[in-house]
């Protein structure tokens, strides 16, 4: 369980997994804006894709701790 706060991200993992399957739910505790970066964005943009995949290889690492 986590909180977020603005700037954070969410869903990353399920673009750099094995399974390609999400893994978590979120819930707001109040009005959010968000943004969805596509599968196209990622294809147009390798910086995008390079940042996200440092995170999910973060978040993946910590999750095997």
């Amino acid at each position: 369980v986590a909180t977020l706060a603005a700037g954070d991200i969410f869903g990353e993992m399920a673009y750099f997994s094995r399974e390609k399957r999400r893994n978590a739910t979120v819930v707001a505790n109040s009005d959010v804006v968000l943004r969805r970066i596509s599968t196209e964005d990622f294809s147009k943009l390798p910086t995008i894709n390079k940042i996200f995949k440092r995170i999910a290889t973060r978040r993946m690492e910590n999750q095997k701790e």
